[in-house]
């Protein structure tokens, strides 16, 4: 009973640290405010954040709050971003406080949109992909909206692989689990165009049932949207009373809240069923609206390329068709889809590698804690026994077998240095084999077994698999140079990486030259420093790999 009073008081203040603690961290009540206002009210929300002077506030979590306000403030009210140094801050806040997990989500989604309007759109898809690892699994907004942004990224890059269908059905189910029906719309909107191509019905009801929500929430630029799509699907697949039905619904609508893309293809489904009166009516509509995007573009490029066909103007017709190819062509530059491909399946690499490693250290603790366990357990038993001599024999019994054994590990690792030996010796011969064919074909460059040697030795795409079996053997030479680079400078890309490989091999500009595929041996000596700038050196690149260099045994010299 004298212990009671003692009892109570921790518990009393157990009680206190809990609540506490679950109360989370406090911030600055405008900032608070501003938030609230966000999603509804960004302008007003951009107002508040930017009132707030950063001086006024006393905390640093305070001050990482407002940067990440401010840039999903600027964001959502389309301000392009110049510069990421407001959501670096923020970002580099909440990585060091774990607490904050939500606001770590956005700072993720927002350094991605950040980088997205700096047109680094690998970079972007990275942070994307953080954002999604990051949020809590009942986080759906978050969740949704980060989704739907890689979703666009692949849609405006021309995935072809169906990756952009992919991450908007899975943004589309996550927000069903919200009330947002704004972002619900635009996942169906999307759904409906990219449907479009395979399967007619599945979207035309996505498209239906998005009408008939934005209709719901009185949202006449979605409503208009849903429409113009239904339009370019039932004109695709030459539904041409359908699509006249549509538009002359649409057209009961005020005329300043109709866009250009509807009037195009309007002229288009007209001129196409022979009613060129009212093609030309819908062509005249058009041209009194802003031409926003190659999209609408390339809409009105189609549209006039059906008129002139309808009119019988076979040599415009051509003309606009030519016109229209050359801008497809543009659109579907591969460059960007390729990095942003390459840097989710990056992303997934590394997550499935830091998964596994989790998994071998657990199994490792695991393993000692038993072995630990069952060392204990065995110390008791014998000492219970009182069987001190057995106990004391059998230690004297494992320190032989330890012995022994460190005397097996020292002959294999003896063994394994000799391998090691011919191994270097193996990778030499076959290096130096290497830059003999190469400067082969410097000096033979018109001889067919030269040309056909260049074919198979220069860098490209399909043969990636075996220059990163050369990195491995760098490595082994130069202090994990290659793998320490890939992981300290992830924005470098595969040819940044041969060159540096190549360089540290000692290659001459020439020998680069060949393997890279460049006709001009100077351009190296450019590429070299480029990518000192890229990796932000402030000496050259030799001095970067210096840093590694410590017994370069089958280091090749410049001939």
């Amino acid at each position: 009973m004298k212990r009671l009073p003692l009892v109570i008081s921790l518990a009393v203040l157990a009680l206190v640290v809990v609540v506490t603690g679950c109360g989370g961290a406090r911030y600055d009540s405008r900032l608070a405010v501003a938030d609230s206002l966000m999603h509804d009210h960004p302008d007003s929300a951009l107002a508040l954040v930017e009132a707030v002077s950063p001086a006024s506030l006393t905390t640093d979590g305070d001050r990482a709050y407002r940067d990440l306000l401010l840039t999903q403030a600027r964001y959502r009210c389309y301000i392009t971003a110049t510069t990421d140094s407001d959501i670096n801050r923020a970002l580099d806040y909440y990585r060091r406080h774990s607490g904050e997990r939500e606001k770590l989500t956005r700072a993720y989604i927002y350094k991605g949109a950040v980088m997205e309007e700096l047109n680094h759109v690998d970079s972007a898809m990275f942070y994307y992909k953080h954002a999604e690892v990051t949020a809590a699994p009942d986080d759906y907004f978050n969740l949704g909206y980060v989704k739907m942004r890689m979703g666009a990224l692949y849609r405006d890059h021309y995935a072809m692989d169906g990756k952009d269908i992919e991450k908007y059905e899975s943004a589309y189910q996550d927000l069903l689990h919200t009330n947002d029906k704004h972002y619900q719309i635009v996942c169906m909107i999307n759904l409906g165009s990219l449907y479009r191509l395979n399967d007619r019905a599945k979207a035309e009801n996505m498209l239906q049932n998005a009408m008939v929500l934005a209709k719901e929430i009185n949202d006449t630029t979605k409503y208009l949207t849903c429409a113009q799509n239904l339009i370019a699907m039932y004109d695709y697949y030459k539904i041409y009373p359908k699509a006249r039905e549509l538009i002359q619904h649409v057209m009961r609508f005020q005329q300043n809240n109709i866009g250009s893309l509807f009037y195009t293809n309007s002229a288009k489904v007209y001129a196409e069923v022979g009613l060129l009166d009212s093609a030309q009516y819908f062509l005249n509509l058009s041209k009194q609206k802003t031409i926003n995007g190659p999209i609408e573009q390339l809409s009105l490029l189609e549209c006039l390329s059906e008129i002139a066909l309808a009119r019988g103007e076979h040599m415009r017709h051509l003309q606009y068709e030519h016109q229209c190819k050359q801008l497809t062509d543009s659109l579907k530059e591969i460059q960007e889809t390729v990095k942003i491909l390459s840097s989710e399946h990056e992303f997934d690499q590394a997550a499935k590698a830091d998964m596994k490693n989790r998994h071998q250290k657990s199994i490792y603790w695991g393993l000692a804690v038993g072995a630990m366990t069952l060392l204990f357990l065995s110390l008791l038993f014998y000492r219970y026994l009182h069987r001190y001599d057995k106990i004391i024999a059998d230690f004297r019994q494992q320190s032989q077998e330890n012995q022994n054994d460190l005397a097996e590990l020292q002959q294999n690792i003896n063994y394994l240095k000799i391998n090691d030996v011919q191994l270097k010796s193996f990778i030499t011969s076959h290096m130096t084999l290497l830059l003999d064919v190469v400067d082969a074909c410097y000096h033979a460059p018109r001889n067919v077994l030269s040309r056909d040697i260049q074919r198979i030795v220069k860098f490209q795409d399909n043969n990636k698999d075996k220059w990163e079996k050369l990195y491995g053997y760098i490595d082994m030479e130069f202090n994990d140079i290659m793998s320490t680079t890939k992981r300290n400078y992830p924005q470098l890309n595969d040819k940044d990486l041969l060159l540096l490989a190549l360089t540290t091999m000692g290659y001459s500009c020439v020998q680069i030259a060949i393997i890279l595929g460049y006709s001009n041996a100077t351009t190296i000596g450019g590429n070299r420093q480029r990518l000192a700038k890229k990796m932000g050196l402030e000496g050259s690149l030799k001095e970067y790999i210096q840093q590694f260099n410590t017994d370069r045994s089958f280091s090749l010299k410049s001939k």
